[in-house]
């Protein structure tokens, strides 16, 4: 998700800056919602399978919806302060955010069999 979201951003920075501003609902058309809805689509269905492969329907879990918002906005934001220049913005730093973006929503049970995997030794 993340990957796709870099790869749209940087090839359709002016489409990007327009779903991303609050409130612009009201000013598509059925067609644009429905363009809209079918790019956001496959985001919640690949959530919804890593949330069901997980077991994460456990109390407690996150939404599926919760975390692609959570993504989405943390994703956002960052595309917004290296626009207005607070800071460099290159592939490395949005392949590192995004890492850390998955650590803080990942699974538990995908957590325990990073862990649980032996290190190689050089």
């Amino acid at each position: 998700m993340w990957r796709r979201l870099a790869a749209f951003a940087g090839r359709e920075p002016d489409a990007f800056r327009f779903l991303e501003m609050q409130d612009h609902v009201e000013y598509l058309d059925a067609e644009s919602r429905q363009i809209e809805l079918s790019a956001v689509a496959p985001l919640f269905a690949v959530g919804k399978r890593l949330h069901d492969r997980a077991g994460a329907a456990r109390a407690g879990a996150a939404r599926t919806d919760v975390v692609i918002a959570l993504m989405w906005g943390a994703f956002v934001g960052l595309v917004k302060v290296g626009r207005l220049g607070y800071l460099r913005l290159d592939a490395a730093a949005l392949e590192a955010a995004g890492e850390a973006c998955w650590r803080m929503v990942e699974p538990e049970a995908s957590r325990a069999a990073t862990r649980e995997k032996p290190r190689r030794r050089a």
